[in-house]
């Protein structure tokens, strides 16, 4: 009967053991293939981190070209002023204006630019370009707004002052040493009126 219990007890740890050793075989081949698909993950961490680095450095690269070709589609335009010491014409700033644009809507950005830089935002305001003659004026109108700022007693008072303002409002609008297709001449007009100064000598039509 013992032998029969030891057999029996035998058999059944061998069982046991051979239970063990199939969960063992099939433990085995799971860990390597964690293993694989850690690395594999690993590995398209770093394409990924290197794809992302290569689209970085392609949207600067766009970046560069939209901006050359902006520059590409824009022209110059140089702002001027006088200086009081010397009295010598200088540069003001030099702005960027699409090539799309007519001749009279880039009038109003330079007006427009001037008005901010130089006189408090005061309406500079190009009415419209006329053919005289064989010439293209543009009729361009000094609008007073509704607050104390005005034309004649903030820019055109004594003779400097009115002096800076008249070669601000010329050589800016005029662009003189510009090659660009431009008007032929401007036509100053004050609130609509003629425009007249006790401190410049001012003609109808300031020309090119």
């Amino acid at each position: 009967m013992k032998k029969k219990i030891a057999v029996i007890l035998l058999a059944l740890s061998a069982i046991g053991l051979s239970g063990c050793t199939q969960q063992l075989d099939q433990v085995n081949p799971l860990e390597e293939q964690v293993t694989t698909l850690q690395k594999e993950n690993e590995n398209l961490a770093k394409q990924v981190e290197s794809l992302t680095k290569q689209i970085d450095e392609l949207m600067e690269q766009n970046t560069k070209l939209q901006e050359e070709i902006q520059v590409l589609d824009e022209d110059q335009y140089t702002l001027y002023t006088r200086d009081v010491d010397s009295w010598e014409i200088v540069e003001l700033e030099t702005i960027s204006l699409s090539k799309d644009e007519t001749i009279k809507e880039k009038l109003q950005q330079i007006a427009n630019e001037i008005s901010k830089t130089c006189f408090e935002n005061l309406e500079i305001k190009v009415e419209e370009i006329k053919t005289i003659g064989n010439k293209e004026i543009a009729t361009i109108n000094l609008k007073d707004n509704e607050e104390e700022l005005n034309w004649m007693s903030n820019y055109f008072q004594g003779s400097t002052g009115a002096g800076v303002t008249l070669t601000i409002l010329e050589e800016s609008l005029l662009q003189r040493k510009s090659n660009y297709p431009w008007i032929d001449g401007i036509e100053l007009v004050y609130n609509g009126e003629t425009l007249s100064s006790s401190h410049i000598e001012l003609g109808n039509i300031l020309y090119r």
